[in-house]
């Protein structure tokens, strides 16, 4: 196995620690309620995930405050909390970190 795919499969297995949370995130921002391919895998490719360890995920933050406010909602429904994270003052994420 090549260190790319084995990457792959790390970033897949830290992110099922967070399936609840990310599928709820997913149904939010996706609409994808009748989503044919709904898998780990897919939900970590259109949100985008990030920086996955067994305790948070961050998400790019290229939400409203609306969407904000729906974020910290589902956090607090899945024992999780919400930080917004600016790195080198050109990026910014939304950080879920495990209570």
């Amino acid at each position: 196995m090549d260190f790319r795919k084995h990457c792959e499969n790390l970033k897949l297995e830290q992110a099922e620690a967070h399936k609840n949370i990310i599928l709820d995130l997913c149904l939010l921002l996706h609409n994808c309620a009748d989503c044919t391919d709904c898998n780990i895998g897919c939900m970590v490719r259109l949100l985008e995930l990030c920086k996955i360890t067994k305790v948070s995920f961050r998400i790019p933050d290229e939400y409203g405050n609306d969407t904000n406010r729906k974020f910290l909602s589902i956090a607090d429904k899945n024992n999780y909390e919400v930080s917004f994270i600016e790195v080198d003052d050109v990026d910014y994420y939304t950080q879920f970190d495990k209570h």
